[in-house]
């Protein structure tokens, strides 16, 4: 199922739960009220801590409030304008301007909506339920079509990571054995997002070691692809060694088998092989720096650590 179908769904059964116990509870009149919180609620991250949702569901009850305060003096757009400046100056008071969005659509609701609006016990007692039954329902929504699973969607990213990477090292490989057309190098706008998602809490270890290893990986592959295969001996055996580690590094299956092997060195027939000794020195570098940091990846994911907590 695709993230936006989830999206979807979840809306709609928080909306249907919401409906539903609305009116089952007498209150079909202010059914817009919780129809407002399943949307702003249903449309938040799946893992919305619950201090956050205090947080907002307070900035919810300002709005309400203020409303049924204010209501009389609300005639025309120009003073219910006013009446929104009220509430946001009211948030920013009480420091609750994570919940600004939702607090101004429920205010805009009670004043244009609710035809029964006055101060009272209640109403607002009224208001408040109504308010609480779409959040709890949104909340379900969440528990039933998204779980919280930010572990293993990380992971995926992860594996994409490794995948792309490995697939270009092939790529890589067969252009230097057998010569012919360059394959398109590998691009910063392409793996970028996917290695900034990787560098929030808890993979910020594994996202820091993916952005060094994109980064030297994008020094590396102009030089490769500015070499002339295909490659003679023994420069060319040499260097397919070389990215082999790597690749095998990129392949959890593989990793054990280069683990306990030697690095594979370069020589001077390596250098004096290539078109240029200070390339050939510059690919050898930025080779061991490769190895290197994948290395430590292994050793991340092998501590058990990685990604421990939210799988």
């Amino acid at each position: 199922m695709t993230p936006t179908l989830r999206a979807a769904l979840r809306l709609a059964i928080g909306a249907a739960l919401a409906i539903a116990m609305v009116f089952w509870s007498g209150r079909g009149d202010r059914v817009f009220l919780a129809v407002i919180a399943v949307v702003m609620f249903a449309t938040e991250s799946p893992s919305l801590p619950w201090k956050v949702l205090l947080r907002q569901f307070a900035a919810g009850v300002v709005g309400i409030l203020t409303a049924l305060v204010l209501f009389h003096v609300a005639d025309g757009w120009l003073m219910l304008s006013i009446v929104l400046l009220v509430v946001a100056l009211l948030l920013e008071v009480l420091r609750l301007q994570s919940g600004r969005s939702l607090a101004l659509l429920l205010t805009w609701g009670v004043l244009v909506m609710d035809t029964q609006r006055a101060f009272n016990i209640a109403t607002v007692f009224d208001l408040a339920l109504t308010f609480v039954i779409g959040l709890l329902s949104a909340r379900l929504a969440t528990a039933l079509v998204w779980p919280q699973r930010p572990g293993a969607a990380l992971a995926a990213v992860d594996q994409r990571l490794r995948q792309r990477f490995g697939d270009q090292l092939g790529r890589l490989r067969q252009w230097l054995e057998l010569g012919g057309p360059s394959p398109p190098p590998l691009t910063s706008a392409e793996l970028l997002p996917m290695v900034l998602a990787l560098q929030q809490p808890p993979s910020r270890q594994l996202g820091l070691l993916w952005r060094q290893i994109l980064h030297h990986w994008l020094l590396l592959e102009p030089q490769l692809l500015g070499l002339r295969p295909p490659l003679r001996p023994p420069a060319g055996p040499l260097l397919q060694q070389r990215l082999d580690r790597i690749q095998a590094l990129l392949i959890p299956g593989r990793t054990a088998e280069v683990a306990a092997g030697p690095v594979p060195r370069g020589s001077t027939v390596w250098c004096l092989d290539l078109s240029s000794e200070l390339i050939a020195l510059a690919i050898e570098q930025q080779l061991d720096t490769l190895d290197q940091l994948l290395h430590s990846q292994r050793l991340l994911r092998g501590s058990g650590r990685l990604l421990r907590q939210n799988s």
